[in-house]
């Protein structure tokens, strides 16, 4: 089974955790342990520890908001841990979903990588020139 852990600095995990299962329904095992609500790296990090303890043999991915953050300093811990641990960092709602619905096996670089190009391909700037542009016909992109 793979479960998924969001983590972060304020509510977002929670946040992103709302938004996931909004999307998807309530039948992922999906949890968010955002700083905010435990106070202290410690408590956050204790918190996580409890989901994932009795996880033997599951798939675990720790998705946190910042590379190099504390959260996710903290959450590099639990790599100490047997279980099969992935952390990701860099987290957003497309790459949150990908991970979720992937129902091809993640302990393949290649389907990692792809998922990991999901959060980055996610990540679009536009302005009122960059519209203009696309009216015009002068990038090959679309906004959809």
């Amino acid at each position: 089974m793979r479960r998924i852990i969001l983590a972060s600095h304020g509510s977002l995990a929670e946040g992103m955790l709302s938004a996931v299962k909004m999307i998807l329904g309530d039948h992922y095992c999906i949890h968010g342990y955002g700083l905010d609500k435990y106070e202290t790296i410690q408590a956050l990090l204790e918190a996580v520890q409890k989901e994932i303890d009795g996880a033997s043999g599951d798939e675990i991915f720790v998705v946190c908001d910042i590379k190099s953050g504390s959260v996710h300093h903290a959450m590099i811990q639990l790599l100490k841990r047997e279980e099969d641990i992935k952390i990701i960092s860099g987290m957003n709602l497309g790459m949150v979903l990908e991970l979720c619905t992937s129902q091809l096996n993640t302990r393949d670089p290649g389907i990692l990588q792809r998922i990991l190009e999901t959060g980055k391909n996610d990540i679009f700037f536009l302005d009122k020139a960059a519209i203009q542009s696309l009216k015009e016909g002068k990038e090959g992109d679309s906004l959809w």
